[in-house]
């Protein structure tokens, strides 16, 4: 049992931290700015790995239905439980949406994907993307919403900033595509180049997740921990993948 609880450790959280670890000491050395990154990954890289991932994923109809079903019902029992407890702690308008967007939205993609790929080879990976895509969905649509709301923006524009993320039309692409049958070969060129930039994502998102100022901040100043402010990310989220 022993040896098995660290083959699984090994091969499948150890990879992940290194890569995490490397930008650590880049961003320590180099000081990386994460900002290019994020707006490359967030609009390019991550729309073509959830596209290349659902369009081409050996899993079955079923199979697709129960993730997402499970994924919406995880979602909608996490945000009322926080609005909950938020409500019985009497939380301030601007402190409970931070808090149900703490405790709703987890980071699925830079740290689940590459997790479930290391840990069950190719279908993990097939499910983790799953997973963080219909994730994602919410968190740039309802997360977004409830960010705006934070930030004291107009309706109008915050439905602005939902439909600013490609990652919601990448599903919807992706689903259509599989839908009518017209999905091109994995073989073709066009798969291929939305396939390599969708591999990108993972050991980008990795690489400088922990040059991301909230960790930095945190890691310099644990009192953050205990003493929080409310944060406004209802320009642009500060996670590269949901």
């Amino acid at each position: 049992m022993y040896v098995i609880r660290s083959g699984i450790i090994i091969t499948a959280i150890l990879p992940t931290f290194l890569i995490i670890g490397i930008g650590a000491v880049l961003d320590r050395l180099e000081g990386l700015d994460p900002g290019p990154l994020n707006t490359l990954t967030l609009f390019v890289l991550t729309p073509a790995l959830t596209i290349h991932s659902i369009a081409l994923t050996t899993l079955g109809a079923d199979a697709l239905l129960k993730i997402s079903v499970g994924v919406v019902a995880f979602l909608a029992c996490t945000l009322a439980v926080s609005w909950a407890v938020g409500k019985a702690l009497q939380m301030e308008e601007t402190f409970l949406n931070t808090f149900q967007r703490i405790a709703s939205f987890g980071n699925t993609g830079a740290l689940g994907i590459p997790l479930a790929t290391f840990a069950f080879g190719d279908i993990g990976r097939q499910t983790a993307v799953l997973f963080a895509a219909v994730h994602g969905v919410f968190v740039y649509t309802i997360g977004l919403a409830i960010a705006a709301n934070s930030g004291g923006q107009p309706g109008l524009e915050s439905l602005r900033q939902v439909f600013r993320y490609p990652v919601v039309y990448a599903v919807l692409i992706a689903v259509a595509v599989r839908t009518i049958d017209i999905v091109p070969p994995a073989g073709a060129a066009t798969m291929q180049t939305i396939g390599m930039l969708g591999n990108a994502s993972i050991p980008v998102s990795s690489l400088f997740l922990a040059s991301n100022s909230l960790i930095r901040n945190t890691i310099v100043s644990p009192r953050l921990l205990f003493h929080p402010r409310p944060l406004d990310f209802s320009s642009r989220p500060p996670s590269v993948l949901p």
